[in-house]
């Protein structure tokens, strides 16, 4: 049996309250604890292992090899009833060896406590034995904290609502901006205290990632807290700011997801929604990874988060959460990406912003900001890889968008735009155009065949000249266009 999760969900304690409970421990001929972490070597496993199983002197244990003791194991647990946890496991290799020295009769249990989805499935033969322990919500952890707190009854005085509110909030990560008041002062330091353990585990997790992961996860830090993000954005993020690499014959898209699918293996970051078939849709992140991402990315310079009406700093990325957003000089030639998320109030980008602030940007992403009018001067973004300006108020671009030679990525759904007035044929590096609108689709847009990259393509009116051309695409992989008359279904599908 395995439990996986987060560092600092609770996997650990859950195991602890197995194994000393009576009951369990009646019903075993012997049991041992080893603390595994991603330290200790095979031979110090096997060495816990049999100090508990075996029950050998320290001395003697210390004294045999990796060999001597796995034979010790083998010989000294036939026929016996043993309970074994190993808590914290790191790598599935360790496992594999493990396992080779317990006998299976049927009688024994093996509890695996770990981070990684891989490790917990390679313990068992069924997946209904991998244990996932995901953090209270809130309505679960107020309910937990009234039956313990008010013991009578268990329920919360009306006087006391709000600070019972206020202590769950900052126990399970519902961040709130208004003061706790002082009644909260001692609480809140001992339980950021306790903050500061889960933050260690959690940094050891990011320790151990590979290092092209590194940078993958720390870009999550530029989502606000809370929010989810498609898969298929995240991706095309990575890709556009170059973490991910070609390798031998998979496309970006193909290493960027398996990049991703091992974040989540790890338990870096959760999915959110997944589809009947499995594939995950939409991830997020819980608030203490956040935190974790966040407080690395700024002391490293990776990115920093604006709230208030701007923020002077020296990051290559920047993510604004604010509905006043102001440019510092110091902004002007190290700033990669830039993320806005402004809220209801309108977002006007001007245009000597954008000349001068902008130059080497590779990200914009404005998704359901409220901007009005892109400038001109947005041509000049040579770098840009990634335009994202799905839900802004937007109504026509501007003709210098087909100066961007290496846009990877122009995401223009949910916006008011019917026409794509400059030619697309220029974006020669194209690989997504997502132009689904509500209730109406893009028109006479011409020159598709010259995008070799693109795989791609949504909110397209159908015409002869339109099938003709798509024809040729032989990387498109997503295809979605309207008023597609049986003739022109036929030839695209032949």
């Amino acid at each position: 049996m395995s439990l996986v999760g987060m560092g600092g969900v609770g996997k650990t304690t859950l195991a602890k309250k197995v194994y000393n409970h009576p009951d369990v421990k009646r019903r075993f001929d012997c049991s041992s604890w080893v603390y595994v972490s991603n330290k200790m070597e095979l031979r110090g496993v096997l060495r816990e292992m049999a100090r508990g199983l075996v029950r050998i002197p320290s001395a003697e244990a210390n004294s045999l090899s990796e060999g001597q003791l796995q034979e010790l194991l083998l010989s000294g647990l036939r026929g016996m009833r043993f309970l074994l946890v190993l808590d914290d496991v790191w790598e599935k290799g360790l496992w594999d060896v493990i396992k080779l020295v317990l006998p299976k009769n049927g009688r024994s249990r093996v509890l695996v406590t770990t981070r990684n989805v891989v490790v917990a499935e390679s313990v068992i033969d069924a997946r209904s034995d991998v244990h996932r322990l995901q953090p209270m919500t809130f309505e679960n952890s107020y309910n937990l904290f009234c039956r313990k707190a008010f013991l009578a009854d268990g329920v919360c005085p009306d006087d006391m609502t709000e600070t019972a509110k206020d202590i769950v909030r900052k126990c399970v990560g519902r961040k709130k901006q208004t003061p706790n008041g002082r009644v909260l002062e001692s609480i809140q330091k001992d339980l950021s205290n306790s903050e500061m353990g889960v933050n260690q585990a959690l940094f050891l997790s990011y320790k151990d990632l590979p290092h092209p992961l590194k940078p993958c996860f720390l870009l999550l830090s530029v989502i606000p807290y809370d929010s989810e993000i498609s898969r298929k954005k995240l991706v095309r993020l990575w890709i556009a700011e170059g973490f991910v690499k070609k390798k031998n014959n998979e496309t970006l898209e193909t290493t960027a997801e398996k990049y991703l699918m091992e974040l989540i293996n790890r338990s870096m970051i959760e999915a959110s929604v997944v589809s009947s078939s499995g594939r995950v849709k939409a991830c997020r992140i819980h608030y203490l990874l956040h935190d974790l991402a966040v407080s690395l990315s700024e002391n490293g310079n990776f990115s920093v988060i604006c709230h208030d009406k701007g923020a002077s700093t020296s990051a290559r990325r920047i993510s604004l959460q604010t509905s006043h957003v102001q440019f510092h000089k110091e902004h002007k030639k190290k700033m990669r990406s830039v993320f806005m998320f402004s809220g209801s109030a309108p977002v006007g980008l001007k245009s000597n912003i954008v000349a001068k602030r902008f130059k080497l940007v590779r990200i914009l992403d404005l998704e359901n900001a409220n901007v009005l009018k892109l400038p001109k001067e947005i041509g000049g973004l040579l770098h840009l890889r990634y335009l994202g300006l799905r839900g802004t108020q937007l109504k026509k671009l501007p003709r210098t968008l087909q100066r961007l030679y290496h846009l990877q990525t122009l995401d223009i759904r949910k916006t008011w735009i019917s026409i794509i007035a400059f030619q697309i044929k220029c974006l020669r590096n194209l690989r997504n155009l997502e132009m689904k609108q509500d209730g109406k689709s893009i028109k006479a847009l011409t020159g598709l065949s010259q995008l070799g990259e693109l795989q791609v393509l949504t909110g397209l009116q159908a015409s002869a000249t339109v099938v003709h051309e798509i024809a040729s695409l032989t990387k498109l992989q997503k295809l979605a266009v309207e008023d597609l008359n049986n003739e022109d279904a036929e030839k695209l599908c032949s």
